[in-house]
């Protein structure tokens, strides 16, 4: 193993731990249960005690057009696992992630416009990251869009409902735009399929055969 890839699995276990103590002092058995399941899969894992799984949903791979958002938003989340990444569900489309709390944001493709996607999260301070998971055709297409990145857009978007409307077009070519109101597309092709910012850079991609795991 190198040394990055030690620091981060001791760093994912710290965290892992720090929730854990976290549920044991707030009396939340079920939390406790959880987590202490979480850190045993996650020891499992980096001993190599525990196989690959082939169950996951990969990037571009999902459900059917007519799913809803909550079954897509927890198959990818369990997905995450795979690359060392634990996010915990807070509240409807807010989840805590390592840099901080994040929204997951899920749409099927306009009936009348192709390639356009309309997600929203819900209002209120700009959020650590927000994972976009759009249901193409070709099944579901991932982005993460990081801190910097929230903290510029964030107050330019539309608002609705108490939902913060995030407009996304995905061009032919491969190039990915986020539509900013009175303001020129934003360029997010980079952060298709890229994960960092759920953990502010410090854990990366890792291999296949050492991130699958249960």
């Amino acid at each position: 193993m190198n040394d990055d890839l030690e620091f981060a699995y001791e760093a994912l276990r710290g965290q892992v731990f720090r929730e854990l103590a976290d549920a044991a002092r707030e009396e939340n058995l079920m939390r406790v249960e959880r987590m202490t399941q979480k850190l045993r899969e996650l020891e499992a894992w980096w001993s190599g005690d525990t196989p690959p799984i082939d169950q996951q949903m990969p990037v571009n791979q999902g459900a059917p057009n007519n799913t809803k958002g909550k079954t897509p938003r927890e198959t990818w989340v369990q997905a995450r696992i795979s690359q060392g990444i634990l996010l915990e569900k807070l509240r409807g489309a807010i989840y805590q992630a390592p840099v901080g709390e994040i929204g997951i944001a899920f749409a099927n493709e306009w009936p009348k416009r192709p390639n356009h996607f309309l997600l929203g999260l819900p209002d209120g301070p700009p959020l650590a990251a927000a994972a976009l998971l759009c249901q193409r055709p070709t099944g579901i297409s991932d982005l993460v869009l990081p801190s910097e990145f929230m903290a510029d857009v964030w107050t330019k978007l539309s608002r609705s409902n108490g939902q913060v409307k995030i407009n996304v077009k995905w061009l032919p070519h491969g190039t990915v735009s986020l539509l900013v109101p009175k303001h020129s597309s934003k360029d997010v092709t980079k952060y298709v399929g890229n994960y960092a910012g759920l953990v502010g850079g410090i854990v990366k991609r890792r291999s296949e055969e050492l991130s699958l795991w249960r």
